[in-house]
């Protein structure tokens, strides 16, 4: 089965507007897409998955898409109109040409039509919308870091009362305590989700059973880096004005991802 025109025109604006969202998400990320492409796939993965589902973009036209984001601030209005150009165009040809479009058939972007986004953001530069973005996700990855260390000297004391007789359930009672709060905030969450992930992706393709401690150790980085690229949509999405997040939001999204609900 085809589609018509005018879902040919709205898949390829979805298309065009993820990867423009993609692509200031990387920026923010300060990922490199000729050095990094395994992290340049993985953060288009999460990006495609949290924008779609945001926006609902599978079920809005483009008029509603828009109508949606007419809060947003002018990058986004200039992204708009771009994407919105470029599907005009692609629709326009398809139709010149007569071809007809499979239900199925994935939509995929030119490398002309890619060259017109990366323009976007040659002339407009949302400076200020990426280094806030980088300073709020500094911000909490160093609030994760103080808080690790306050869990870890937590537990060192516990270790102390065990070793003095003082407490000999000491460590169990710290560990339960630290377990029972839940997150502490979406940072937390999230990277406590790419440890887990971590964890059984590694015990999966083990012959051996590998300990979460072992795991962290060995995967700290790609841990660090996965947890940046998903806390990055939370606030890249906040400072475009895609959506603002109230203190309630944030911890529902805290306890949904914690809990993996």
């Amino acid at each position: 089965m085809n589609i018509m025109q005018s879902e040919y025109k709205r898949r390829v604006f979805n298309a065009a507007l993820l990867e423009s969202l993609g692509k200031f998400n990387l920026i923010c990320c300060e990922i490199d897409p000729e050095k990094e492409p395994d992290k340049v796939k993985m953060a288009k993965t999460m990006t495609d998955v949290f924008y779609t589902d945001l926006l609902d973009l599978n079920n809005k036209t483009i008029k509603a898409t828009r109508l949606g984001l007419q809060e947003a601030v002018s990058f986004v209005q200039d992204m708009l109109d771009i994407c919105e150009a470029v599907a005009d165009q692609k629709a326009s040809d398809a139709a010149e040409h007569d071809l007809e479009i499979p239900e199925n058939q994935k939509i995929e972007l030119s490398d002309e039509d890619e060259e017109v986004i990366e323009r976007l953001f040659d002339e407009k530069k949302p400076t200020i919308q990426i280094d806030q973005v980088r300073d709020s996700t500094v911000k909490a990855l160093m609030a994760e870091n103080r808080k690790s260390q306050e869990i870890k000297d937590a537990l060192d004391i516990a270790q102390a009362q065990v070793q003095s007789g003082e407490n000999k359930n000491a460590i169990q009672e710290t560990s339960a305590a630290i377990g029972n709060r839940g997150p502490t905030s979406l940072m937390n969450a999230i990277m406590n989700s790419m440890a887990g992930m971590a964890f059984k992706s590694v015990n999966e393709n083990s012959s051996t059973p590998v300990s979460i401690n072992q795991v962290m150790a060995e995967n700290a980085d790609e841990i660090r880096a996965r947890s940046v690229m998903a806390y990055a949509l939370y606030e890249g999405s906040s400072v475009l004005g895609i959506r603002e997040w109230t203190t309630a939001d944030l911890k529902n999204e805290a306890d949904r991802i914690y809990y993996g609900k």
